[in-house]
């Protein structure tokens, strides 16, 4: 089987989803995908909100797929300097939180895709863990937020003189929300948040701002999952072979070439699908004209 088309597995498990909960600059955790033009899977605008979404299989993982499923974080750390005014004059040096609209533009720089965010909390015992952390359960929302601009807050964010606190203005503001790029449409969730009620906050958010329906890029992304492991499992058992040829008395180098061909094709092939990867969440963006909350539906009506 090649790399770049994965087949269904007979032995894989049903894709189910599970319903139970789950500096003047910013430095960046690499890998973030900016929206563009719209890619492979992309359907025409005006396509209805994400819906019907299921997980990955829970086959264990090869490295590849074990690489792919970490949400890319943006860690931003704001030292006064030039975070700009809506007429695009730089502030005044102050101390002090930014205004709200300020503190937006610094945490989404130049990312148009809707925000992830998430405060740290230190009596909270990392608020992110039952929701995002990697693992089955928590496959579909890593996958979804690639779709994402995700960002992580540190706990400080919560003291009242914190350059970002208006993104989490009171002591018991939510630890987690989903927004547009410019804040609005803000949905508070929780740690205690069942996942499917973040998927149906993230179909949401993700049906407001993209013209393009994301779910058969989603589907596409998963499918190649899939191949990524299998073709991980192939892989493995090539190298073991090659190496037990070569430590024979007598290698056959017929074999060897033969091997070495299929190991390099396998390489080749996930390479082309990693590029496939990093195309498929650059869905076009809703232009914010043509956002009618009239016409937005409940993810899954």
């Amino acid at each position: 089987m090649s790399a770049s088309s994965p087949t269904p597995n007979p032995n894989s498990r049903p894709r189910t989803p599970k319903a139970s909960a789950s500096s003047s600059g910013s430095t960046r955790s690499g890998g973030s995908v900016v929206g563009g033009s719209a890619g492979t899977g992309a359907v025409p605008a005006g396509a209805a909100p994400v819906s019907g979404l299921t997980a990955p299989t829970t086959r264990p993982h090869g490295p590849t797929t074990r690489t792919l499923l970490q949400i890319q974080w943006d860690y931003p750390v704001y030292a006064g300097g030039p975070a700009t005014r809506a007429d695009g004059t730089p502030p005044s040096a102050r101390s002090g939180p930014l205004p709200v609209e300020e503190a937006l533009r610094f945490i989404t720089r130049d990312d148009p895709r809707p925000l992830l965010v998430v405060r740290e909390c230190r009596r909270c015992n990392r608020t992110d863990r039952a929701l995002l952390t990697p693992g089955v359960d928590n496959e579909k929302t890593i996958l979804l937020s690639r779709w994402f601009h995700c960002v992580k807050l540190t706990p400080d964010v919560s003291q009242p003189d914190h350059p970002l606190h208006a993104l989490f203005p009171r002591d018991d503001a939510e630890h987690l929300f989903v927004s547009a790029a410019d804040g609005s449409g803000r949905m508070p969730l929780e740690a205690v948040t069942s996942r499917t009620d973040l998927w149906a906050a993230m179909g949401t958010t993700l049906a407001r701002a993209y013209a393009a329906d994301p779910t058969p890029a989603y589907k596409q992304l998963a499918a190649l999952i899939d191949g990524f492991d299998l073709t991980d499992q192939k892989l493995i058992a090539l190298q073991e072979r090659r190496s037990h040829v070569m430590e024979s008395e007598r290698p056959d180098p017929a074999e060897l070439r033969s091997l070495e061909s299929e190991i390099e094709r396998l390489r080749s092939g996930i390479a082309r699908d990693l590029e496939r990867v990093e195309q498929l969440p650059k869905a076009e963006l809703q232009p914010k004209a043509s956002k009618s909350p009239a016409a937005i539906r409940p993810v899954g009506s």
